[in-house]
């Protein structure tokens, strides 16, 4: 890959494995999250994938592919994620253009649903809820 980045202003970097919270601090450097999903299998359309979510907790602007799951978020987080079809060069182009004119951290405090505190309690309460079953 380093090879077809040659020419370029581009820089591959490749990181190692880390810890969750090693992961977080490198992730919030960045101003741009991809969350780029098929919608096949159809588990994959229809989940909310954590990476979108870490980049929104974070408060980072997303470009997203318009899966189910994603769109999900379209009402709660309309500014800091904007969806595009993968492969289309013209609108990824425009989706930063639109990205950079947002503060997304106005919306990184409307998380609260998705942190993981607030589903633990859920995911408990259902488990629970099937033992006694």
């Amino acid at each position: 890959l380093n090879d077809f980045l040659k020419g370029t202003p581009h820089i591959l970097h490749v990181h190692p494995p880390m810890e969750h919270n090693e992961m977080l601090q490198l992730v919030a450097q960045f101003e741009f999250g991809l969350a780029l999903e098929n919608t096949y299998p159809q588990s994959r359309d229809l989940t909310i994938t954590n990476k979108i979510l870490v980049y929104l907790q974070l408060g980072l602007r997303v470009i997203a592919t318009p899966t189910q799951g994603h769109l999900e978020l379209q009402q709660q987080f309309p500014r800091s994620i904007t969806y595009i079809q993968q492969n289309d060069e013209v609108n990824s182009v425009e989706a930063i253009d639109q990205l950079l004119s947002v503060n997304p951290l106005q919306e990184a405090q409307d998380m609260g649903h998705y942190a993981w505190i607030e589903q633990e309690k859920t995911i408990l309460a259902l488990v629970h809820k099937a033992i006694q079953s």
